[in-house]
């Protein structure tokens, strides 16, 4: 929050991606819903020019905070994060089931992706998978890993046996 509300956020992250000498197109930014309730209007500008630079933008932990559908139709953010504790109630009956396949839906229909955090289980994943989520995140897969550990996952996955 602190770095965001800085007036030097967007010449901070060029900088950073300048030094790094990543493009910004591999760079995708985590930002939560509270975050930008503090100062809506400054905020979407400054994801605006990063978004522009080809920063990709998600909007994490979604359902936790102030949820407004006017603020998602409007900011830069390509990608949506259903937090954990919504997928922890996955299973527990066709409300929250119903309310999960609706965020999937909106998400989709606002021509963002669809990421669910904390999946820990088969059931869960089924389940996220028959509504459409685009990708799933949690312990079901593994648990955090070191940089090098996570590198030998991403040749799993370029390979395709990641599920075999």
């Amino acid at each position: 929050p602190k770095q965001l509300a800085s007036g030097d956020f967007v010449d901070m992250v060029c900088r950073n991606l300048d030094s790094s000498g990543i493009s910004p197109q591999q760079l995708e930014i985590e930002i939560t819903e509270n975050v930008l309730i503090e100062s809506l209007e400054d905020s979407t500008n400054k994801l605006g020019e990063l978004s522009a630079l080809g920063v990709r933008l998600s909007l994490d932990d979604f359902g936790t905070g102030y949820s407004s559908l006017t603020y998602l139709r409007n900011l830069p953010v390509k990608t949506l994060k259903i937090d954990k504790s919504f997928i922890d109630r996955i299973l527990d009956g066709e409300v929250e089931e119903g309310f999960i396949r609706a965020i999937v839906d909106m998400a989709h229909v606002l021509g963002l992706s669809v990421i669910a955090e904390g999946v820990e289980t088969e059931p869960q994943l089924l389940k996220l998978t028959q509504f459409g989520c685009d990708c799933v995140q949690g312990y079901f897969f593994s648990e955090p890993v070191s940089q090098e550990e996570a590198l030998q996952f991403k040749g799993i996955f370029e390979r395709g046996d990641a599920l075999k």
